[in-house]
């Protein structure tokens, strides 16, 4: 589930939290539980993204722990994973900048 709430807020923070988690293991040097916290912080941005289509900001939230994502992917040799990853950031990153051009978190 999404952390037994439905408030979109509480999603939006438990996804952050895991996001961040996501970006201490890569730090620490631990790609498989960093790819984990991204892939699921991802996964709750991208259906809060798709339930609220008036909330750009959560486009471009996905898109940021898709880069992450990228990155740990990057990191450990898995260069077509990491290249599509990328790919799937930018195009979400670009829908949010459309959405909200007056928004820098959506650039």
């Amino acid at each position: 589930g999404d952390g037994g709430s439905a408030d979109p807020f509480d999603r939006a923070g438990l996804a952050g939290a895991e996001n961040n988690q996501g970006l201490v293991w890569q730090q620490l040097g631990r790609p498989a539980e960093a790819e984990a916290c991204h892939r699921a912080a991802r996964t709750r941005f991208a259906r809060l993204a798709a339930e609220h289509p008036d909330q750009p900001a959560w486009l471009a939230e996905t898109a940021g722990c898709g880069h992450n994502l990228a990155d740990v992917l990057a990191e450990v040799g898995q260069e077509e994973a990491a290249e599509q990853a990328y790919r799937e950031a930018l195009v979400l990153r670009r829908r949010a900048a459309e959405l909200a051009p007056g928004v820098p978190t959506c650039r």
